[in-house]
């Protein structure tokens, strides 16, 4: 939730509409997208992308809360200055992170009451802070809005895609008693992106605020463990978490190695290149292998072909987000449209041709 903040920065309203739409409607639509059986096919076939989904939510979740921490939380009463006062945001993290293994292993009938109380937390935090800030804010930004133009494309690409590599996203669907309950939490999930624009242009949050992040990003980070605990194998499992918890320490170091000069500046850095995998190598995965319409085999050769495809596509990622060449974005998600374009219907041709065959056969 601090994209918002960056694209009001940039492009004022409009940033933040092509943000908040295709984010409420990619929650809402996944929950009329797919049947539960349906769901339950894809967690079977792509679990192992869904527990990357996963490791790659909980690191970078990691790394964000120093970062929140050192750019919004002011003076820490009685610390002071010094080492203790510099990581007080990896030990914020370091504290998230064992709340939420905690929360992780508590009995199924406990995660609505859970969440409700997650969430009152957050209205009463936004209550508290008071809507008046969003009337401060202009509908144009610091940048030039044809380079929302460009990136709004990948914006939107990722928003829609990425919900069906989150495995939190196929058990609520399982569990919800009614379809309508993502339309529901898409609405849900506006009101906090509102409030998100209520503060993205203060430089220091009431201690309730600060609590909110940190509270939804316990229930986030638990959320993840709690499907990476359920996952079957636990050969697999194990092998996962130790990658996780590497992934955790290469987020706390990168930001903790650019914590010099200006740290707000550098952690965004950081923070625009964690999103390559939710604006490109996740919803790629998706568009190839998942859907819509018939998607490729999983085979190994397809799997290097998406990587080496991903590893090109990269630099022009880093380029758009980071450097401001915003219209370089659109060569990747041209690219990979063609190719999911041209791969069905090659295998749609393929599934002609072998339908004419039997067709013939019967006639002989």
């Amino acid at each position: 939730m601090y994209l918002p903040v960056i694209l009001l920065r940039r492009f004022g309203w409009w940033g933040f509409l092509a943000f908040a739409v295709p984010n409420v409607l990619g929650c809402a639509a996944f929950g009329y997208v797919l049947r539960p059986r349906t769901s339950q096919r894809m967690v079977q076939r792509h679990r192992s992308a869904m527990r990357w989904f996963s490791i790659v939510t909980i690191a970078y979740h990691m790394f964000f809360i120093p970062f929140f921490v050192a750019t919004f939380m002011g003076p820490v009463p009685g610390i002071g200055g010094g080492p203790l006062e510099h990581w007080f945001g990896l030990i914020l993290a370091i504290a998230v992170l064992a709340a939420a293994v905690i929360v992780s292993v508590l009995p199924g009938r406990l995660w609505p009451v859970l969440a409700i109380l997650t969430y009152a937390f957050s209205l009463a935090a936004f209550v508290q802070w008071g809507a008046g800030p969003l009337g401060d804010i202009a509908w144009a930004g610091q940048n030039d809005p044809g380079q929302l133009a460009w990136m709004t494309p990948t914006i939107v690409f990722g928003f829609l895609f990425c919900p069906y590599l989150d495995s939190t996203f196929h058990r609520a669907l399982a569990e919800s008693p009614s379809r309508h309950s993502f339309a529901v939490f898409g609405l849900s999930f506006g009101v906090l992106m509102l409030f998100t624009c209520a503060y993205a242009f203060q430089s220091a949050l009431t201690p309730l605020v600060m609590g909110y992040v940190l509270g939804q990003s316990t229930f986030t980070i638990a959320a993840h463990l709690r499907e990476l605990w359920q996952t079957p194998g636990n050969h697999q499992r194990f092998r996962h978490l130790a990658v996780m918890f590497a992934l955790i320490a290469l987020a706390v170091l990168s930001f903790a190695s650019s914590a010099g000069g200006d740290g707000r500046l550098a952690g965004e850095g950081i923070y625009l290149r964690f999103l390559a995998f939710y604006s490109l190598i996740f919803p790629a995965y998706v568009l190839l292998f998942l859907g819509p319409g018939r998607p490729m085999e999983l085979s190994r050769r397809n799997v290097m072909a998406y990587g080496a495809a991903v590893l090109l596509a990269l630099p022009l990622y880093e380029l758009g987000f980071i450097h401001g060449r915003s219209w370089l974005l659109i060569l990747p998600l041209a690219g990979l449209l063609v190719w999911r374009w041209a791969g069905g219907k090659r295998r749609n041709s393929e599934t002609f041709d072998a339908v004419e065959n039997v067709r013939s056969a019967k006639g002989r």
